[in-house]
């Protein structure tokens, strides 16, 4: 998909000439790029299929109806093709050697926002339990077949999940932002946060959340800790499962849609992570 190819379609709901452009990411039906007007700038997304940004848009109206930092739709389209219109946050998102403060901030954010029931179920109104099942051996078959799991891998992961069974019960039900990346938690130069690509905000385990920070940002993740507070005996023996199957996820993606420049990196956090 091209730019000039939603040039009218842009320019149509924000009644405005769109002046320049910068793409962010491109593939063969998503297009994510920067629009500037003589109003401002804008994020726009763009994708081959119709209603895929519906989500994304509930989620941000939610948020911030919970008074959360986030932008609300300028425009949505269903489409084909999906249209969705944002304003631009300028900024920079959490990394291994962003200010501390910003991490501790991050943590808060999470804890907040984990004080809420989650509205978005599992996959098929599964159980938390039940999704973290089937997720488990998606994780390993995966795994397997990269060549890079140990031998005996299958069996260490389905003792490990058979002692975790019983910690699941009672738990998903709060509010999460399962792709809670430590670059969608944006610093603006004035200091304050945003949060950005919501589209999988959902039910779940808020320790899930965490686990995220806790991969892609290990040596900020005191400080998310400490600003997010206890975690709690049972969050403790989770997070370092919920670690496991975010690497292997994070190597699967990295595989099947960035070129697979880190996906032994993340294989390598799986191996390191179990018991």
């Amino acid at each position: 998909m091209q730019v000039s190819e939603i040039f009218p379609a842009v320019e149509r709901v924000l009644g405005q000439r769109v002046l320049q452009t910068q793409t962010y990411a491109d593939h063969s039906s998503r297009l994510v790029c920067r629009v500037a007007t003589s109003t401002g700038s804008f994020a726009v997304k763009a994708d081959g299929q119709a209603a895929t940004f519906t989500l994304e848009a509930q989620a941000a109206l939610h948020l911030k109806a919970l008074g959360f930092p986030v932008e609300e739709p300028v425009a949505l389209e269903e489409g084909p093709p999906a249209l969705l219109v944002l304003p631009w946050i300028g900024g920079e998102g959490l990394t291994s050697s962003s200010p501390k403060v910003h991490a501790i901030r991050a943590g808060q954010v999470l804890a907040r926002l984990h004080l809420h029931t989650g509205h978005r179920p599992p996959p098929e109104h599964q159980s938390w339990g039940q999704w973290m099942g089937g997720w488990t051996q998606h994780a390993l078959h995966y795994w397997v077949q990269t060549g890079r799991a140990p031998q005996d891998a299958a069996d260490q992961v389905s003792r490990w999940f058979d002692r975790l069974r019983p910690l699941f019960e009672g738990r998903g039900e709060q509010l999460i932002l399962f792709d809670g990346r430590p670059e969608h938690f944006i610093w603006t130069p004035s200091g304050d946060v945003h949060l950005i690509d919501v589209a999988e905000l959902r039910s779940g385990d808020g320790v899930m959340d965490l686990a995220l920070m806790a991969l892609h940002v290990p040596t900020q993740w005191p400080q998310v800790l400490q600003g997010y507070g206890v975690l709690g005996e049972v969050g403790q023996v989770l997070l370092p499962f919920y670690v496991f199957l975010r690497a292997l996820a994070a190597a699967e993606w990295d595989e099947q849609r960035l070129g697979g420049q880190r996906r032994d990196a993340y294989l390598s956090i799986a191996t390191s992570s179990l018991p």
